[in-house]
């Protein structure tokens, strides 16, 4: 184990980031406090061959993995929408009714229309990605060990692209996303960053932020970014 950093909470809690770059494989991260078996002040490293994550304290948070292994899958949907308000409707419709587990939400802009993408826990069924096509959609299906390009054949580079950019977090205007229903008012940047999956909020140095509605970020260079005007 590699401990990046310690923090020093302030206040009432501690806010701290930390970017995983080029990950080749799968993984998760654990938050660690204070290991009261073994008497010890500080959090420590686990014992080689002796760590239990189920039972040794130092665990604060982690994914429960004893159901299987954590994996997300991206699901692209294009339907060649020329107007993003209408992407923006169908998007929000197939996420209430058909893809309702999905995570996050987003429109993408490609060439010069308007896909969408899903970010979802498990993958869909055959019966979800066949009402999809039945619908006329292209679809694209990105999983940590598998894939899928079906539909219209003029719709599926769409869809593909859309899926790719969600994936990699390099364009999009997210409609929904995790923390997004707890923003409601005014709130400081610091709460932003800590509670919903929005990342950095530009112009830098802005410290509260009034959400009049639904705050919609988008992603740049790999986080998902607010920009206030």
């Amino acid at each position: 184990m590699k401990v990046e950093r310690s923090y020093e909470p302030r206040w009432h809690y501690a806010v701290f980031t930390h970017t995983f770059r080029n990950a080749g494989e799968p993984f998760f991260p654990r938050l660690r406090g204070t290991d009261g078996n073994r008497g010890a002040f500080e959090p420590q490293a686990d014992t080689p061959g002796a760590a239990n994550p189920w039972e040794d304290p130092v665990v604060l948070l982690q994914p429960d993995l004893r159901g299987g292994q954590v994996t997300s899958t991206f699901v692209g949907v294009d339907a060649g929408y020329e107007n993003r308000w209408e992407a923006e409707k169908i998007a929000l419709e197939l996420h209430d009714t058909v893809l309702t587990t999905a995570r996050t939400v987003v429109v993408h802009e490609v060439d010069a229309h308007y896909a969408m993408s899903f970010l979802l826990p498990v993958p869909p069924s055959d019966a979800v990605v066949n009402s999809l096509v039945a619908q006329g959609f292209g679809v694209a299906v990105r999983g940590a060990s598998s894939g899928r390009l079906v539909g219209p054949e003029a719709l599926r580079v769409g869809a593909s692209t859309a899926a790719e950019a969600h994936q990699y977090r390099r364009e999009g205007r997210a409609l929904r996303y995790q923390g997004q229903r707890s923003l409601r008012g005014r709130h400081g940047v610091s709460d932003i960053l800590a509670f919903t999956a929005i990342e950095a909020v530009l112009p830098r140095g802005t410290h509260t932020v009034d959400t009049r509605g639904n705050l919609t970020p988008f992603f740049r260079d790999g986080k998902l970014v607010l920009v206030i005007d």
